[in-house]
C-alpha cells in the first residue's frame, strides 16, 4: 500500500462466484458485496458499493473504527493501513470458508484507495 497525505492506495482481494443464479464480487477485508446478472454487473455494482462505503464512512467520521472492527490494522498517527491476512480472514468469517471450501471462485485485486485520516 502507498501511503499519501491523501489517504493511502490499497490493493482489495475479490472474490467472483455464482450463487443462485445471480454473479457476486465479495471482498472478505470489508465484507462488501457487488450483484449482477453477469461478472461485469456484479464488479460495477461492487464499485458503487465500495464508493458509498468509504464515502458514508468518511462523512461520519467511522471509517477508522469499521476498519479496525473488520480486522484491519490502523495507525492514524503514521497514517497506515494495512489489509488483514487471509488467515485472519478465514479464521473469522464463517462465509468467505464456505466459499473457498465450497464454491467454485475466482479471486482478483482491485486497487482502492483508502481516504485521509482525520
Amino acid at each position: 500500500m502507498n501511503q499519501s497525505d491523501q489517504g493511502a492506495d490499497i490493493r482489495l482481494a475479490l472474490l467472483s462466484y455464482i450463487e443462485e443464479d445471480v454473479h457476486v464480487v465479495y471482498s472478505p477485508a470489508l465484507d462488501l458485496y457487488g450483484y449482477g446478472n453477469d461478472e461485469f454487473e456484479a464488479r460495477s455494482s461492487f464499485a458503487i458499493t465500495l464508493e458509498e462505503y468509504l464515502s458514508y464512512t468518511t462523512k461520519e467520521n467511522t471509517l477508522l473504527a469499521d476498519l479496525r472492527r473488520l480486522g484491519w490494522f490502523v495507525d492514524p498517527q503514521t497514517h497506515t493501513v494495512a489489509v488483514p491476512l487471509w488467515t485472519s480472514l478465514l479464521t473469522g468469517n464463517e462465509h468467505l470458508t464456505d466459499i473457498v471450501t465450497n464454491r467454485p471462485f475466482k479471486k482478483f485485486d482491485q486497487p482502492a484507495h483508502i481516504p485521509a485520516f482525520a
